[in-house]
């Protein structure tokens, strides 16, 4: 009888401990899915805001590369 106490209690521990890892896997499984999601968020927030910003304003969108025009004092040498 007492063999088999310290058996139960062996597979008791055993399925606690499994039970207390995968829970423990779950959680930091959902935190870093929480800190993906916030870092994506931090990076396009800019992005997002200036998207906002562009649609309610009513300008030109430019096509293609933007054309800088230089002036002459710009070519001349000092």
């Amino acid at each position: 009888m007492d063999t088999f106490k310290k058996i139960l209690l062996f597979i008791l521990g055993v399925v606690l401990v499994l039970a207390f890892f995968s829970m423990f896997f779950y959680v930091i499984l959902f935190l870093a899915i929480c800190v993906l999601i916030y870092t994506l968020y931090r990076l396009f927030k800019d992005n997002i805001q200036t998207f906002k910003k562009n649609k309610n304003t009513k300008t030109k969108k430019k096509v293609g590369p933007v054309i800088i025009e230089a002036k002459e004092s710009d070519y001349r040498e000092k």
